[in-house]
């Protein structure tokens, strides 16, 4: 889940912004939202396990990428679950903990 709070917008207060998140379909909330002048401004993850997770898959993307492909065509596994566990299960880049979700 992502925390955030409203950012004042032209023709908005806080208040007016606070009072619009309680709504229960995020279309509709995100619409009311920019519709008043608020804006949101991303502030953190709720999960600091989540938000290391993040941060080392983005460092690393193009190396996971690869190690992906090559996998999905030296074993013939088209659908991204299957080579993902292959892939967990060979360890190619010797991460600590493999069962990162």
């Amino acid at each position: 889940m992502l925390r955030g709070f409203c950012e004042v917008g032209r023709n908005s207060t806080r208040e007016q912004c606070e009072k619009l998140l309680p709504l229960s379909f995020i279309i509709e909330r995100m619409s009311e939202l920019h519709h008043n002048g608020c804006n949101l401004v991303f502030e953190k993850v709720s999960s600091s396990q989540f938000d290391e997770n993040m941060q080392f898959v983005d460092s690393r993307m193009t190396e996971i990428m690869g190690h992906l492909l090559m996998i999905s065509y030296r074993d013939d596994i088209k659908d991204l679950p299957s080579a993902v566990k292959k892939m967990s299960e060979e360890n190619p880049l010797g991460f600590r903990n493999t069962n990162m979700n």
